[in-house]
């Protein structure tokens, strides 16, 4: 039986590293020009632990009979970056993911849900996440859980970096 609870550390730590690099080489798919997934992993993984610590963040593990099917990382509470940028804090989902073989079972939404409630439990008025413009099937179940988009950023790649015009 599924049960959303809290990452343990020397419990979760290996689950959580595999499917931090699930994730990874799922976004080098869909944007070839991303950095391999063994370049960056322990890079991304000391960043998402890092900005836990600073920004009150949680780690949510989705257990299915002693499996670990997903987690979602959740920062508590965030200041704006930018001055436009609404003057509230605000929760942020940095990571999602659900293993390939437990996916479309629900268990998306139940780690999006405990992320929600413990952002309100921080009293931030409003949560965010970002989704890579490639991953169409992810921003569709983003919007189906009520979010929307918010920024929508373009790149254009140059022939020859740093060459004049």
């Amino acid at each position: 039986m599924l049960q959303i609870r809290a990452y343990k550390p020397r419990r979760d730590r290996e689950a959580v590293r595999n499917l931090l690099r699930e994730l990874l080489s799922s976004e080098k798919e869909k944007e070839s020009e991303w950095p391999a997934p063994d370049e960056i992993f322990e890079l991304y993984y000391n960043r998402m632990m890092k900005l836990c610590r600073k920004h009150a963040g949680k780690i949510f593990i989705a257990d299915e009979g002693g499996e670990v099917a997903g987690f979602v990382t959740v920062l508590g509470n965030v200041l704006p970056s930018y001055p436009d940028e609404y003057p509230l804090q605000y929760a942020k989902i940095t990571e999602l993911v659900v293993n390939r073989s437990y996916q479309n079972r629900g268990i998306g939404r139940r780690l999006i849900a405990a992320a929600e409630s413990y952002a309100r439990q921080r009293g931030v008025s409003s949560i965010r996440l970002e989704a890579s413009g490639a991953n169409s099937e992810g921003r569709r179940f983003y919007t189906r859980e009520g979010y929307r988009e918010l920024v929508i950023e373009f790149i254009k790649k140059f022939d020859q970096p740093g060459k004049g015009k």
